[in-house]
C-alpha cells in the first residue's frame, strides 16, 4: 500500500507540492500530542461504551455515536481545509471530540497563538479525566448486568439502581 501510494503521488506531482523539509519540531511534537489525547479519548469512550455489551452484534448499537464524532471530526477538518481561520473553525477547535484533528489543522495551516493550544489541551486532559471516571461507573455496572440488554442497562447504570 505505501509503494501504490509513492507511486501514486509522484505520478500526481504531489511530491511538488509536499514539502517535508519544512517541518519543524514544534508541528511533529503537536502531531503525537493530539494523536495521542485523540486516541486515548476515543479509546476510552470506545471502552465504556464496548463494556455495556455481551454479544459482537450489540457492539454496533453501542458504538455508533462514538464512531459518528469521528467521522464528523474528519468532515470538519476536511472542509475547513480552505478556511482554517473560520470563526466556526476555531470554535469547533476547543470542542474536545473535535480538538485532535481541526486544532492540530489549525496548528499547521495557521499561527496559533500557545494559550488557544494550551486551552484544547487542557480541555482534553478533563475530557479524557471525565470519560474515565463515567467508564468506570459503566464497566462496574456492564459487569454487574452482564447479559442484558444494552440500552436497558445503560439506564439501570445511569440511574444508579443495582
Amino acid at each position: 500500500l505505501v509503494g501504490v501510494g509513492y507511486y501514486s503521488a509522484q505520478s500526481s506531482s504531489l511530491f511538488d507540492q509536499l514539502s517535508l523539509d519544512s517541518l519543524s519540531a514544534r508541528t511533529i511534537i503537536y502531531l503525537f500530542v493530539f494523536f495521542l489525547l485523540g486516541y486515548f479519548l476515543y479509546a476510552t469512550l470506545l471502552a465504556a461504551l464496548g463494556s455495556l455489551v455481551s454479544r459482537v452484534e450489540d457492539a454496533q448499537q453501542v458504538t455508533l455515536p462514538v464512531i459518528l464524532l469521528i467521522v464528523a471530526a474528519f468532515m470538519i477538518s476536511m472542509f475547513s481545509l480552505n478556511a482554517p481561520t473560520n470563526q466556526a473553525v476555531v470554535v469547533l477547535s476547543f470542542v474536545p471530540f473535535f480538538t485532535p484533528m481541526v486544532m492540530f489543522l489549525r496548528v499547521m495551516l495557521t499561527d496559533v497563538s500557545l494559550w488557544q493550544v494550551s486551552i484544547s489541551l487542557i480541555l482534553m486532559l478533563i475530557s479524557i479525566s471525565l470519560a474515565l471516571f463515567v467508564g468506570t461507573k459503566f464497566y462496574r455496572g456492564g459487569v454487574l448486568f452482564y447479559g442484558s440488554n444494552p440500552l436497558k442497562q445503560l439506564r439501570r447504570i445511569l440511574s444508579g439502581r443495582r
